[in-house]
Protein backbone atom coordinates (compact mmCIF):
# COMPACT_ATOMS: atom_id res chain seq x y z
CA UNK A 1 0.00 0.00 0.00
CA UNK A 2 2.98 2.28 0.90
CA UNK A 3 4.56 1.75 -2.32
CA UNK A 4 1.79 2.24 -4.17
CA UNK A 5 1.29 5.80 -2.44
CA UNK A 6 4.32 6.34 -3.23
CA UNK A 7 4.48 5.80 -7.04
CA UNK A 8 1.12 7.68 -7.28
CA UNK A 9 2.52 10.65 -5.15
CA UNK A 10 5.81 10.93 -7.62
CA UNK A 11 3.03 10.46 -10.69
CA UNK A 12 0.79 13.37 -9.64
CA UNK A 13 3.86 15.70 -8.83
CA UNK A 14 5.02 15.10 -12.72
CA UNK A 15 1.73 15.67 -14.27
CA UNK A 16 1.22 19.22 -12.17
CA UNK A 17 4.92 19.96 -13.24
CA UNK A 18 4.15 19.26 -17.04
CA UNK A 19 0.39 20.73 -16.83
CA UNK A 20 1.74 24.08 -15.32
CA UNK A 21 4.43 24.36 -18.48
CA UNK A 22 1.94 23.83 -20.91
CA UNK A 23 -0.75 26.09 -19.81
CA UNK A 24 -1.22 29.64 -21.99
CA UNK A 25 -4.09 31.95 -21.74
CA UNK A 26 -6.56 32.43 -24.40
CA UNK A 27 -6.12 35.58 -27.22
CA UNK A 28 -8.92 36.64 -29.11
CA UNK A 29 -8.08 37.64 -32.89
CA UNK A 30 -7.68 41.06 -33.75
CA UNK A 31 -9.48 40.56 -37.42
CA UNK A 32 -7.57 43.38 -38.77
CA UNK A 33 -4.68 40.36 -38.34
CA UNK A 34 -6.24 37.51 -39.59
CA UNK A 35 -4.81 35.90 -43.24
CA UNK A 36 -7.28 36.18 -45.97
CA UNK A 37 -4.87 36.28 -48.64
CA UNK A 38 -2.32 33.68 -47.20
CA UNK A 39 -2.18 30.07 -47.53
CA UNK A 40 -2.74 28.53 -44.22
CA UNK A 41 -1.11 25.62 -42.78
CA UNK A 42 -2.92 23.59 -40.72
CA UNK A 43 -0.87 21.11 -38.17
CA UNK A 44 -1.93 18.63 -36.01
CA UNK A 45 0.71 17.11 -33.33
CA UNK A 46 -0.28 14.18 -32.75
CA UNK A 47 -0.63 13.00 -28.63
CA UNK A 48 -0.88 10.16 -26.82
CA UNK A 49 -3.37 7.65 -27.64
CA UNK A 50 -6.95 7.05 -25.45
CA UNK A 51 -6.44 6.20 -21.88
CA UNK A 52 -8.67 5.04 -19.00
CA UNK A 53 -7.62 5.86 -15.52
CA UNK A 54 -8.09 3.99 -12.34
CA UNK A 55 -6.47 5.64 -8.93
CA UNK A 56 -8.57 8.67 -9.11
CA UNK A 57 -9.49 12.22 -9.50
CA UNK A 58 -6.61 14.04 -8.32
CA UNK A 59 -4.84 12.90 -11.35
CA UNK A 60 -6.95 12.91 -13.99
CA UNK A 61 -7.25 17.07 -14.14
CA UNK A 62 -3.34 17.03 -14.33
CA UNK A 63 -3.13 14.42 -16.79
CA UNK A 64 -4.78 16.24 -19.62
CA UNK A 65 -1.54 18.49 -20.00
CA UNK A 66 0.63 15.67 -19.61
CA UNK A 67 -1.26 14.25 -22.91
CA UNK A 68 -1.47 17.12 -24.40
CA UNK A 69 2.68 17.56 -23.96
CA UNK A 70 3.54 14.99 -25.85
CA UNK A 71 7.54 14.79 -24.67
CA UNK A 72 9.23 12.05 -22.61
CA UNK A 73 7.56 13.04 -19.17
CA UNK A 74 4.13 12.48 -21.02
CA UNK A 75 5.44 9.17 -22.51
CA UNK A 76 6.64 7.87 -18.99
CA UNK A 77 3.22 9.04 -17.36
CA UNK A 78 1.05 7.67 -19.86
CA UNK A 79 3.27 4.00 -19.57
CA UNK A 80 2.14 4.58 -15.66
CA UNK A 81 -1.13 5.13 -15.97
CA UNK A 82 -1.90 2.60 -18.90
CA UNK A 83 -4.08 -0.89 -18.12
CA UNK A 84 -5.56 -3.28 -20.00
CA UNK A 85 -8.60 -0.61 -20.22
CA UNK A 86 -6.52 1.49 -22.18
CA UNK A 87 -5.57 -1.15 -24.59
CA UNK A 88 -9.22 -1.69 -24.74
CA UNK A 89 -10.64 1.43 -25.51
CA UNK A 90 -8.14 2.12 -27.87
CA UNK A 91 -9.04 -1.09 -29.92
CA UNK A 92 -12.45 0.08 -29.74
CA UNK A 93 -11.93 3.49 -31.42
CA UNK A 94 -9.89 1.74 -34.32
CA UNK A 95 -8.01 4.29 -36.33
CA UNK A 96 -10.49 6.76 -35.13
CA UNK A 97 -7.97 10.06 -33.93
CA UNK A 98 -9.23 12.42 -31.41
CA UNK A 99 -7.05 15.23 -31.94
CA UNK A 100 -7.13 14.46 -35.96
CA UNK A 101 -11.31 14.72 -35.89
CA UNK A 102 -11.07 17.89 -33.64
CA UNK A 103 -8.78 19.60 -36.47
CA UNK A 104 -11.00 17.42 -39.05
CA UNK A 105 -14.48 19.25 -37.68
CA UNK A 106 -12.75 22.56 -37.05
CA UNK A 107 -11.68 23.02 -40.83
CA UNK A 108 -14.50 21.88 -42.27
CA UNK A 109 -17.08 24.02 -40.03
CA UNK A 110 -15.06 26.80 -40.12
CA UNK A 111 -15.81 26.94 -44.39
CA UNK A 112 -19.27 27.43 -43.46
CA UNK A 113 -19.23 29.45 -39.99
CA UNK A 114 -16.03 32.11 -40.48
CA UNK A 115 -15.98 34.55 -43.13
CA UNK A 116 -13.46 34.83 -45.59
CA UNK A 117 -11.79 31.57 -44.51
CA UNK A 118 -9.32 30.39 -46.94
CA UNK A 119 -10.45 27.02 -47.41
CA UNK A 120 -9.23 26.26 -50.98
CA UNK A 121 -5.51 27.20 -49.78
CA UNK A 122 -5.28 24.85 -47.04
CA UNK A 123 -2.42 23.08 -46.33
CA UNK A 124 -2.39 19.97 -43.84
CA UNK A 125 0.37 18.14 -41.84
CA UNK A 126 0.63 15.87 -39.14
CA UNK A 127 3.83 15.62 -36.67
CA UNK A 128 4.17 12.70 -34.88
CA UNK A 129 3.97 12.13 -31.22
CA UNK A 130 7.23 13.83 -29.44
CA UNK A 131 8.23 15.52 -32.64
CA UNK A 132 10.05 18.82 -31.89
CA UNK A 133 9.67 19.21 -35.87
CA UNK A 134 9.50 23.22 -36.22
CA UNK A 135 6.97 23.79 -39.13
CA UNK A 136 8.06 27.13 -41.72
CA UNK A 137 4.79 28.24 -43.06
CA UNK A 138 3.80 31.95 -44.13
CA UNK A 139 0.68 31.60 -41.46
CA UNK A 140 -0.22 28.10 -39.67
CA UNK A 141 -3.12 26.90 -37.44
CA UNK A 142 -1.75 24.15 -35.09
CA UNK A 143 -3.78 21.57 -32.90
CA UNK A 144 -3.28 20.07 -29.83
CA UNK A 145 -6.10 17.68 -27.92
CA UNK A 146 -5.94 14.53 -25.57
CA UNK A 147 -8.89 12.74 -24.00
CA UNK A 148 -9.31 10.26 -21.58
CA UNK A 149 -11.93 7.99 -19.34
CA UNK A 150 -11.82 9.10 -15.59
CA UNK A 151 -14.43 8.52 -12.79
CA UNK A 152 -17.84 8.15 -14.34
CA UNK A 153 -17.41 10.47 -17.40
CA UNK A 154 -14.79 11.25 -20.43
CA UNK A 155 -12.52 14.30 -20.24
CA UNK A 156 -10.39 16.28 -22.99
CA UNK A 157 -8.52 18.96 -23.19
CA UNK A 158 -7.62 21.14 -27.09
CA UNK A 159 -5.99 23.62 -27.97
CA UNK A 160 -5.69 25.70 -31.14
CA UNK A 161 -3.58 28.79 -31.78
CA UNK A 162 -3.34 30.55 -35.42
CA UNK A 163 0.31 32.65 -35.75
CA UNK A 164 0.04 35.14 -38.71
CA UNK A 165 3.92 34.63 -39.77
CA UNK A 166 6.70 32.08 -39.12
CA UNK A 167 7.52 31.62 -35.43
CA UNK A 168 5.52 34.57 -34.59
CA UNK A 169 3.33 35.19 -31.26
CA UNK A 170 -0.19 33.71 -31.92
CA UNK A 171 -2.35 35.83 -33.23
CA UNK A 172 -5.37 33.71 -31.38
CA UNK A 173 -5.31 30.92 -29.02
CA UNK A 174 -8.01 28.99 -27.28
CA UNK A 175 -8.20 25.90 -25.32
CA UNK A 176 -11.33 24.20 -24.16
CA UNK A 177 -11.71 21.93 -21.15
CA UNK A 178 -14.26 19.34 -21.96
CA UNK A 179 -16.16 17.14 -18.68
CA UNK A 180 -18.45 14.89 -20.00
CA UNK A 181 -20.70 15.02 -16.61
CA UNK A 182 -20.94 18.19 -17.12
CA UNK A 183 -23.55 17.42 -20.02
CA UNK A 184 -25.18 14.87 -17.92
CA UNK A 185 -23.49 12.23 -20.02
CA UNK A 186 -21.21 10.24 -16.99
CA UNK A 187 -21.10 6.08 -17.69
CA UNK A 188 -18.82 3.44 -16.13
CA UNK A 189 -16.05 2.34 -18.23
CA UNK A 190 -18.50 -0.81 -18.75
CA UNK A 191 -21.26 1.12 -20.07
CA UNK A 192 -18.98 3.23 -22.41
CA UNK A 193 -17.24 -0.38 -23.71
CA UNK A 194 -20.61 -2.51 -24.35
CA UNK A 195 -21.83 -2.99 -28.17
CA UNK A 196 -18.49 -2.29 -29.34
CA UNK A 197 -17.64 0.47 -27.74
CA UNK A 198 -21.18 2.63 -29.23
CA UNK A 199 -21.38 4.96 -25.97
CA UNK A 200 -17.66 5.58 -26.43
CA UNK A 201 -17.81 6.66 -29.86
CA UNK A 202 -21.27 8.79 -29.44
CA UNK A 203 -19.11 10.84 -26.68
CA UNK A 204 -16.48 10.83 -28.65
CA UNK A 205 -18.49 12.85 -31.42
CA UNK A 206 -20.17 14.73 -29.11
CA UNK A 207 -16.83 16.02 -27.52
CA UNK A 208 -15.73 16.94 -30.84
CA UNK A 209 -18.27 19.32 -31.67
CA UNK A 210 -18.81 20.87 -28.38
CA UNK A 211 -15.21 21.20 -28.56
CA UNK A 212 -15.32 22.92 -32.15
CA UNK A 213 -18.16 24.76 -31.32
CA UNK A 214 -16.38 26.64 -28.41
CA UNK A 215 -13.23 26.81 -30.49
CA UNK A 216 -15.19 29.20 -33.22
CA UNK A 217 -17.07 31.21 -31.01
CA UNK A 218 -14.19 32.69 -29.24
CA UNK A 219 -12.61 33.00 -32.75
CA UNK A 220 -15.91 34.90 -33.81
CA UNK A 221 -15.16 37.20 -30.87
CA UNK A 222 -18.85 35.64 -29.55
Amino acid sequence: MIRIAARAGTIIGLALALLIQGCAADKALVKSEFPTTTPITAVHRQTRPFVVLTFGKVVAGATLGVLLSGGLGAGLMVSALSSGDSEEGRQLLGPLDFGHMVKKRFIERAASEIPNWPGDQLKVIEVPIGSEEQIEAPSMLEFKAGWMFNSWRIIADADVELRARPQGDPIWRKMVRYNGSDYGRSHSWDEFRAEDGKLLKEEMEFAIDTIVSAMLKHFRGE
